[in-house]
């Protein structure tokens, strides 16, 4: 049985996850512990995740049921974190090798859920278009006020796309996770 313990937001409960051959287990500190099955889990997805103040956060999401459970590689206190590389690595690739043995209907995917990916993509041009609004306030005649909207929108939209295209959802094979996917201190 393998165990890694964490918290991914400095305020949250500290989580115990378990991998037992036929399911995980994931104990949040004060509440029951679930169990998911392997065989149930719908899709796993697995990124860097880079938060304020830890550049080397990475996540493993877990889709089961319609709910998503989410192991961090870190343990974030409010004062501090944590590196948790040495037991995340080992229980999230030996998760991938179980559910892929027990379950060939899983989609195995790095990068984030769809949908947080379109928000990234989504709020570089809805701030630049925001900031076109306070200028539209600034005096722009027609003409003006029409070329900064676009090139506001093309700036934010630029700027935006390196982090929606890093957090993009690709799948990949069980047999080989993608490296990038996983802290660099264990890396084989």
């Amino acid at each position: 049985m393998l165990e890694h313990r964490g918290r991914g937001l400095a305020f949250g409960r500290r989580t115990v996850w378990r991998l037992h051959d036929d399911r995980l287990e994931h104990a949040v500190e004060g509440r029951d512990a679930v169990a998911i099955p392997l065989r149930d889990i719908a899709a796993l997805y697995v990124g860097h995740d880079p938060a304020k103040g830890v550049s080397q956060r990475y996540r493993c999401d877990i889709e089961w049921q319609g709910e998503t459970f989410t192991l961090f590689s870190c343990d974030m206190g409010a004062l501090s974190s944590a590196d948790g590389a040495e037991t995340y690595v080992p229980l999230v690739r030996a998760l991938i090798a179980a559910i892929a043995r027990t379950n060939p209907r899983c989609r195995f995917i790095k990068g984030r859920r769809l949908p947080f990916s379109l928000l990234m993509l989504l709020i570089g041009p809805g701030i630049s278009l925001f900031a076109f609004g306070l200028g539209a306030f600034a005096g722009m005649g027609d003409d003006e006020r029409e070329t900064f909207a676009l090139l506001a929108l093309v700036a934010g939209l630029l700027a935006s796309l390196p982090t929606a295209w890093a957090r993009w959802p690709r799948p990949f094979p069980p047999e080989s996770p993608p490296a990038d996917a996983l802290p660099a201190a264990s890396k084989g």
